[in-house]
């Protein structure tokens, strides 16, 4: 822990070692509190640590007053006010066990902090807009996040969500309620050398055509008898109020039409294809500049603006095309998902079928031992092959025979590893799905609420609470697992299964929620019921 902190932190041997306390602190308290399921020193440092104190690097903390909302362990509240002893920090939590240990430790450390167990919507009625900066790291999805945080932020503040592969997606959701808050998105570095210098050579280009469209219209003025005097105020107001004009077109109908999903995902050809056409284009304007000192006539000169614009076009229908191709690729992988799925079905449903009947068959035969002299057979060893088939014996019955054959799979599954799954399902109110539809969305949703429970580390936390039921017209279906380590949740794996649910939820006309509520992880899906 302390060879990573040292090499990369660029801290204090004295904040070093005080985050090191607090690492060992939270290692040997998470053997008997699920605090976090991150438990090697090496990673803590890395993935805790060093993630939070890289907030430093987005505000100015010194002499700040900073609320972490939703702390958990106290992340990443704990590690700023460590590395930045100024900030005055409160850490928020409605999980009484966690607060309680923080106020315990957090003295120990000689870290000062005002420690609150509350949630964040009731505990706002008294900290409104009251805080320069409001943190939160693996709490929610941000437009959720942004409703709980924003009102704590005083006009001028600043609100620093702390999110991994998904913040695209996350902030296409957000723009609406961050809007209606009166808050704003400014600063988002998610982005890859290939994307930062597929950006550069936009920028370039359009720099270039401001400054091209503004001698333009220097010219024009010129050749009419009116020079402009960029001396006289009324000049530089015109160049600015222009260039105010040009670059909120350029952001309206062209920079947020750029990203994919928010993100940038620039191949090779793709960089190779907008460096050639960008020396073109500086190519044509070093022939303008040159037409504009020799006084070229005004035809040349509109024909070389004509192709400059013919450039940045092509530029532009080819970034469209490598989405469109990014988009086909996607959803070509998703269909092949889909569809395996829903023929795995089939499959599912025969091993299910022989299960059940060899178990039927095992219980007879242990019924007849039973009926033997117990010198015979010893009543353990009954006993013990009983168990053996009650294991096995993983029929449902929901009243949906393609949600009894996902459950009963799904419970040898999760028998297999050491996963308790605990379902209230009345699968006759699903009758209106395709048989592949519900196999695929039940074994998506489940498989990735196996995958978040195993990676916690304390067994009795190892729980998935599955509930399928009609309330007021609507089929609600709740899933609720342990809560992924954040380095998990944005993986491969996760963001399929999530996207298969989508599209099964979307198709049926129904609405999907994802919440993060404390440790846990909750999946929400309402289908208007169909007859």
């Amino acid at each position: 822990m302390r060879d990573a902190l040292e090499a990369r932190s660029g801290l204090s041997p004295e904040q070093i070692d005080t985050l090191c306390a607090f690492g060992q602190a939270l290692i040997e308290k998470n053997k008997v509190m699920n605090l976090t399921a991150i438990t090697e020193p090496q990673a803590v440092a890395e993935l805790h640590f060093l993630d939070c104190i890289a907030l430093l690097r987005a505000e100015d903390f010194s002499g700040k007053r900073v609320i972490d909302i939703g702390c958990g362990a106290g992340f990443p509240g704990v590690p700023l006010k460590i590395a930045e002893p100024s900030i005055e920090l409160t850490l928020l939590d409605s999980l009484a066990k966690r607060m309680t240990w923080l106020r315990e430790i957090l003295p120990q450390l000689g870290v000062e902090a005002e420690v609150v167990t509350a949630r964040a919507e009731e505990f706002v009625q008294t900290r409104r807009e009251q805080y320069d900066i409001a943190t939160s790291r693996a709490v929610a999805r941000l437009n959720i996040l942004s409703e709980l945080c924003l009102p704590y932020v005083k006009v001028g503040g600043a609100f620093l969500a702390m999110k991994g592969a998904l913040a695209g997606e996350e902030m296409e959701e957000a723009k609406r309620a961050v809007a209606l808050l009166g808050g704003m998105i400014y600063l988002c570095t998610d982005i890859n050398k290939k994307g930062a210098l597929y950006c550069a050579v936009w920028s370039l280009l359009i720099a270039q055509c401001a400054y091209e469209s503004w001698c333009f219209l220097e010219l024009q003025f010129t050749r009419y008898g009116h020079p402009l005097n960029m001396a006289s105020p009324w000049a530089v107001l015109v160049q600015l109020l222009s260039g105010a004009v040009f670059f909120a077109a350029v952001y309206i109908l062209l920079a947020r039409q750029l990203p994919y999903k928010g993100e940038y995902h620039i191949g090779p050809r793709q960089l190779f294809s907008a460096f050639f056409i960008g020396i073109l284009f500086m190519v044509q304007a070093a022939v303008l500049d040159n037409a504009r000192a020799e006084q070229t006539p005004l035809s040349l000169t509109v024909t070389i603006l004509i192709g400059q614009f013919y450039f940045i076009t092509l530029l532009y229908f080819q970034s469209e095309l490598f989405k469109k191709s990014a988009m086909e690729k996607e959803m070509n992988e998703l269909n092949l998902l889909y569809e395996r799925q829903r023929q795995q079905y089939q499959v599912a449903r025969q091993n299910v079928q022989i299960i059940n009947k060899r178990c039927h068959e095992l219980k007879v035969q242990i019924a007849n031992l039973r009926k033997l002299s117990p010198e015979a057979v010893p009543q353990e060893r009954i006993d013990e092959a009983e168990r053996a088939a009650r294991l096995y014996d993983a029929n449902r019955n929901t009243g949906n025979e393609v949600l009894d054959v996902v459950l009963t799979e799904k419970s040898l599954l999760c028998e297999s590893r050491g996963i308790q799954l605990n379902a209230v399902a009345n699968g006759s109110c699903l009758g209106f799905f395709e048989a592949g539809d519900l196999y695929a969305l039940f074994a998506n949703a489940l498989d990735h609420a196996v995958e978040s429970a195993v990676q916690v580390s304390r067994p009795e936390c190892r729980v998935i609470d599955l509930l399928v039921c009609v309330r007021q017209g609507f089929v609600v279906v709740n899933i609720i697992s342990p809560l992924r380590p954040p380095e998990q949740q944005a993986s491969r794996s996760a963001q399929y299964e999530l996207k298969v649910i989508r599209r099964i939820v979307q198709k049926y006309k129904g609405t999907l929620t994802l919440e993060e509520q404390g440790e846990f992880f909750a999946e929400k899906i309402i289908f208007p019921l169909q007859k």
